[in-house]
């Protein structure tokens, strides 16, 4: 429980600094990158050695958003990144049920998934704010 409330303050935390400087195309966007990749390096010290590329296969969609919303304007993007925080949220809660990651320390998954769920829920409302949902499209977005 400590481990979801830690996520939330993370994820407010982050959501102040981004709007505060103005880094909001970039800030909800890049970190689809690292979603998969922190999975992956717990997965250097799990106990399978498929483990590795299990978390890069299930991270695939991840860093391809990543590198299409960082790149191109694109109808709706802010709708989808906010499904995708979302759907890594449901990942992290539900992970043991694709595969185990024994590298994993035991408080990362609610964590991760409290700062998950704040992101996703937080770039809904934020899409509807925006001219076709384009995350570019917002006067702060530094790109």
């Amino acid at each position: 429980m400590v481990e979801w409330i830690i996520g939330i303050i993370l994820a407010v935390l982050t959501l102040y600094l981004a709007r505060k400087n103005r880094l909001e195309g970039w800030l909800y966007t890049a970190p689809l990158f690292a979603l998969p990749s922190i999975y992956m390096a717990f997965a250097l010290f799990a106990d399978g050695s498929g483990v590795i590329l299990n978390e890069f296969l299930f991270g695939i969609p991840f860093f391809i958003a990543g590198a299409v919303f960082l790149k191109w304007k694109i109808k709706y993007s802010a709708l989808m990144l906010a499904l995708l925080w979302l759907g890594h949220g449901y990942y992290d809660i539900d992970h043991n049920r694709f595969f185990i990651n024994s590298g994993t320390p035991q408080w990362y998954p609610l964590l991760c998934a409290g700062y998950d769920g704040v992101m996703g829920i937080y770039l809904i409302y934020f899409a509807s704010t925006l001219k076709d949902g384009n995350l570019l499209h917002y006067r702060g977005a530094n790109q």
